[in-house]
């Protein structure tokens, strides 16, 4: 009898903490579904600025404008389409734009789960002391600890993460941050960069194909980060 009772009593923990990893795992899922939903509107507004902004004549605007709206939505046929529309040859790193085809919040919300689930798989492990289940749990919640640091890693990427579009008619890319510089690069309006330190009157960037330089602050703009 009592051995019947130990066994009830453990078939109800482990009852109860895969109705907490499943009920964990649907809130991440409706949350994430919704916000997904809320940032598509913010960026089909951006493309609406954007496009505005094409029909004036003014690309560098444009350009601006479609990447505010990919940092909201960047898997979004519009945007992308919008973007491409511009005829601006793509001057941003490879490594950053894959990336960033998952947002911050996406990528907080894998964390979230991921955090729950080896946490969750950690308590199977104390529950359950048969080998073989102890093996299974042992890998899941290794799993999802690596998911967990994945998921952390993108979030405070795309934090630090910072791209400027050229919004002058054209920029010239410096060796050195002053104005008698050996000229490196011109680029022309609606360029993407990545944008660094400030020195004086000038912006560090980095180009796509590996040149960096410095060009100067009125002629290109941050692009923001969402909720920044």
């Amino acid at each position: 009898m009592s051995k019947l009772l130990q066994l009830s009593q453990k078939a109800r923990a482990r009852v109860a903490v895969l109705g907490m990893l499943c009920a964990v795992l649907l809130a991440t899922a409706g949350a994430l579904r919704h916000l997904v939903r809320g940032e598509r509107g913010q960026a089909l507004a951006f493309v609406d600025d954007g496009q505005r902004a094409m029909a004036r004549g003014d690309r560098g605007a444009a350009v601006l404008s479609y990447e505010r709206a990919r940092w909201f939505a960047p898997r979004d046929e519009a945007v992308r389409a919008a973007i491409a529309g511009t005829g601006v040859k793509e001057m941003e790193p490879i490594v950053p734009r894959a990336l960033h085809l998952v947002t911050a919040h996406e990528w907080l919300a894998i964390a979230v789960a991921s955090g729950w689930i080896a946490g969750l798989g950690l308590v199977f492990l104390v529950l359950r002391r048969e080998s073989h289940a102890r093996a299974t749990t042992t890998w899941l919640a290794l799993a999802a600890g690596s998911a967990f640091v994945v998921a952390m890693a993108g979030v405070m990427e795309s934090s630090a993460y910072s791209l400027g579009v050229v919004t002058a008619n054209e920029a010239r890319v410096l060796v050195a941050p002053y104005s008698t510089a050996t000229l490196e690069e011109s680029l022309p309006s609606g360029s993407t960069v990545i944008v660094g330190s400030v020195f004086g009157g000038f912006r560090h960037v980095q180009l796509g194909d590996g040149t960096a330089g410095w060009v100067g602050q009125p002629t290109i703009e941050t692009v923001a980060l969402p909720g920044g």
